[in-house]
């Protein structure tokens, strides 16, 4: 086999191994700025709920939860279109699963009174003992915002 053939042969399989590491690449960088932005992310509903718990709906500004998050503001909308937005995903994140626990335990077929303890048992164990509370004096004062 001549040189050249030798060559022609070779380059392709090299020129198909670099788009195969550059394509690695790609998706390898894909996924750490996916990994940022689910990190900022989470930083953005953390100090939301910080500044509600701590201001009310009303009197959180998005440049307040910015600077606890540790972002600039267009970030925040990035992730959100909205303060009102930002303020229905936390309460959906954190409130969700308990409410879907409660409904489970007063569905269940059993005597009122242990439905009772078990709805007890979940509002004390997945509200008052985690940052869940926190959630529930924005939520009852922006009520009127957030109709049912």
């Amino acid at each position: 086999m001549s040189k050249i053939a030798k060559e022609t042969k070779v380059q392709p399989a090299r020129a198909s191994m670099q788009r195969q590491k550059a394509r690695a690449s790609v998706a390898e960088r894909s996924g750490k700025r996916a990994k940022r932005s689910a990190e900022r992310r989470d930083a953005i509903l953390a100090a939301a709920l910080d500044e509600f718990a701590a201001r009310g709906f009303a009197a959180t500004r998005l440049d307040d939860v910015a600077k606890r998050a540790d972002v600039a503001k267009g970030t925040i909308y990035l992730h959100f279109a909205d303060k009102e937005t930002l303020f229905e995903e936390l309460i959906r994140l954190e409130l969700g699963p308990v409410v879907g626990a409660l409904e489970r335990a007063s569905h269940a077929d059993i005597p009122l009174r242990q439905v009772t303890d078990q709805l007890i048992e979940v509002f004390v164990r997945e509200i008052f003992q985690t940052r869940r509370k926190d959630v529930i004096r924005p939520v009852s004062t922006a009520r009127a915002r957030f109709p049912i």
